[in-house]
């Protein structure tokens, strides 16, 4: 299945999420969310657990490239402990070029 635009949710309260492989035409967006509305969410792109007050802080959707990637996250909010780290691994495969 080819896919262009498409764009997926990141729950940061479950541990694990999925995104459906296939074929990307492109980049596409990737957008995190906590159901604590106040939580600030701290992530990562390469892989590595994310470290409050160090790791980008995220604002808004980030972009995916076709080069996939897995993508960590935590969040905190006042009154509240950090939570565990979340992960999703974003399988992305470019459809092979035409010669």
């Amino acid at each position: 299945m080819r896919r262009q635009g498409y764009e997926h949710a990141f729950r940061i309260d479950k541990k694990e999420n999925y995104v459906t492989s296939g074929f990307y035409d492109d980049e596409f967006t990737l957008m995190m969310y906590h159901p604590n509305k106040d939580a600030k969410i701290y992530y990562t792109t390469d892989g590595t657990d994310p470290i409050l007050g160090v790791s980008p802080v995220y604002t808004e959707p980030i972009t995916v490239s076709t080069e996939g990637v897995t993508i960590k996250a935590i969040a905190i909010s006042d009154g509240y402990l950090v939570s565990e780290v979340a992960s999703i691994e974003v399988p992305l495969y470019n459809q092979a070029q035409q010669p």
